[in-house]
């Protein structure tokens, strides 16, 4: 929707700016998400020392 957005205001500069910024923000998403799952499943899991 905003990819289709920026494209319909004419501006180059924009049009071809917004494709970065979205998959920047995707990408962002994913390592956030990624880290907080991490941090989630090392504090839920039980810890298991080696014997």
């Amino acid at each position: 929707h905003a990819f289709a957005v920026c494209i319909r205001t004419g501006n180059q500069d924009e049009a071809s700016f917004c494709p970065f910024t979205l998959r920047e923000v995707s990408v962002l998403s994913e390592l956030a998400l990624g880290h907080l799952r991490y941090v989630f499943d090392r504090c839920t899991a039980p810890v298991k020392l080696p014997a």
